[in-house]
């Protein structure tokens, strides 16, 4: 997606086994419903109708624009980039794509179909959108990959685009397309899927589901013998408490299985960055993901009751309501947002950091401290009389070192991981926000578990959740003499600086009961006093 001017460009690759835009991927299938279904994943609501996106595959059809089907797709594509770049309501130019040799007799057919509404509002996974399509256009499909490259095409090439449902071949020439020597056929994985089911129906005398068919082609097994090997995605390295969880996980459901389930994990962002495999989680292309619960508000906002400062007198009472009823509040959220949370972990607090000795409030005055990119962190820090610095986490330490910030707020781990203690003078413990770890795994993926691999999941994710703990308590106390062993001072507030801290919150609780309502926001302070008793 990109701005011109004041409109957004998105391009959407209408495929037919898939939706695909520049940062998301999504099964193309849409199930049509007059009355709000039980099941609310990727729930889009327009025109007093329901459509839950993704469900099962569309048929294969040359003609995309025989139902509203693929407008509707459309409609959820846009809502999952505009989600990504936080804006609900704007101008928006499609530039979508069709088989090569179709483009020519369906271009303006598509392009009315995509234009038929002007402006559209609807609902999609419980957030309000308002777009205005002011335009459209259409491409052959496969040749946008290569267009600004064919001058490293020299001599006699052939491009092939292979799909779902079509395959488009392209000759090009001394770096030019031969428009004579296109061709579309109707031949794509869908097909080898076919096939694969009749060579299994030939053989086991069974038709087998389409799920199964698609972990053969993706793993090799078809788990027929209860054999599981699962993908799990994190952005930060595998020194954190999040890879040291999973990999316990890992180490504890292989044994427990007998070998029968094996973990794969991918640290540091090798899957993608966190919103790209928090989509792929979501989607099912990836099956198991960590991260902190500030980074899943943008697909459960839910979440951002967690983005209240001061909720927390101590790690204690925050582990004892991570695990106890409030638990199941958050899974039907989460539920509906498409994952299955596994447990919560977490890295103690979040403190603060500066190069100026901070006592009180009044220490705090003018100080630019660097945040996260997210409204209530932001509105805190200013609430405390600090001017918030939204900014990027890798440039944070080149902000300190240049002195374009005073200061910045982390926990423990990401302080010395960043090597944040080299430049900074004091860590002020303020505890403002629990670190919150987050463990889950695709929704649909869990509820097809049978019954005892789905228990030995919940045991060993238990387990795992609990050791991220103790390695937490470790690593801070390790994290702490690392950080005096810098020349840094650890300053611990007085009792009635941190009671000033929580009345400065009260301000960001009431944006989000604003945001999110009253009910969650009390079942959650009903959940603290509970675990102070």
């Amino acid at each position: 997606m990109k701005k011109y001017k004041e409109t957004y460009i998105i391009g959407v690759d209408h495929g037919y086994g898939n939706m695909k835009t520049a940062n998301c991927c999504f099964q193309t299938g849409v199930t049509v419903y007059d009355k709000e279904p039980i099941f609310k994943d990727n729930l889009l609501v327009w025109n007093n109708k329901y459509y839950l996106i993704g469900a099962e595959h569309k048929e294969f059809s040359a003609d995309k624009m025989l139902d509203e089907d693929y407008y509707i797709l459309t409609l959820a594509a846009i809502a999952r980039e505009m989600n990504i770049a936080k804006i609900y309501s704007v101008d928006v130019f499609i530039a979508a794509g069709l088989p090569l040799t179709w483009v020519s007799e369906q271009r303006e057919e598509f392009k009315r179909y995509l234009l038929k509404h002007e402006t559209v509002d609807f609902n999609f996974k419980g957030r309000d959108y308002h777009i205005r399509i002011v335009g459209a256009d259409v491409y052959p499909q496969g040749f946008a990959a290569i267009v600004n490259h064919l001058s490293d095409f020299s001599g006699v090439n052939m491009l092939c685009d292979i799909g779902n449902g079509t395959m488009n071949i392209m000759f090009v020439n001394d770096k030019k397309p031969n428009p004579n020597r296109c061709f579309t056929e109707k031949f794509g994985t869908h097909q080898c899927m076919l096939q694969i089911r009749e060579n299994l129906m030939r053989v086991h005398h069974a038709e087998p589901p389409e799920e199964m068919i698609t972990r053969i082609l993706r793993f090799g097994t078809a788990d027929i013998d209860g054999e599981y090997h699962w993908t799990a995605a994190m952005t930060v390295a595998d020194t954190s408490i999040n890879y040291m969880m999973v990999d316990k996980f890992a180490e504890l459901i292989n044994e427990k299985s007998g070998g029968k389930i094996s973990v794969d994990i991918y640290p540091g962002g090798q899957l993608g960055n966190t919103t790209e495999f928090t989509e792929a989680v979501i989607g099912g292309s990836i099956d198991i993901g960590t991260g902190m619960s500030t980074d899943l508000v943008d697909f459960i906002p839910q979440f951002a009751v967690f983005d209240m400062p001061n909720l927390f007198d101590n790690t204690a009472q925050m582990r004892s309501v991570l695990r106890g009823d409030f638990v199941n509040v958050m899974n039907k959220y989460c539920n509906a947002g498409g994952i299955q949370m596994l447990g919560y972990s977490d890295a103690g607090f979040r403190e603060l950091t500066t190069n100026k000795e901070t006592h009180t409030l009044a220490d705090l005055k003018g100080q630019k401290i660097r945040v996260m990119t997210n409204k209530y962190h932001i509105a805190y820090w200013n609430a405390l009389g600090a001017a918030a610095t939204p900014m990027q986490f890798t440039e944070v330490f080149m902000g300190l070192q240049q002195g374009t910030i005073d200061g910045q707020e982390n926990p423990y781990m990401n302080i010395v991981g960043n090597n944040v203690q080299e430049v900074q003078k004091y860590v002020v413990e303020t505890n403002h926000l629990g670190h919150i770890i987050t463990f889950y795994m695709n929704s649909d993926l869990y509820n097809g578990l049978p019954d005892n691999v789905r228990e030995l999941v919940d045991a060993c994710a238990k387990a795992a959740t609990q050791y991220g703990n103790d390695r937490a308590d470790e690593s801070i106390a390790e994290y702490k003499k690392t950080c005096e062993d810098a020349g840094c001072q650890i300053i611990t507030l007085d009792d009635s600086v941190l009671a000033e801290l929580r009345e400065k919150a009260e301000p960001v609780y009431e944006m989000v009961r604003e945001d999110l309502g009253d009910e969650i926001v009390n079942q959650l302070f009903d959940a603290i006093n509970a675990a102070k008793q």
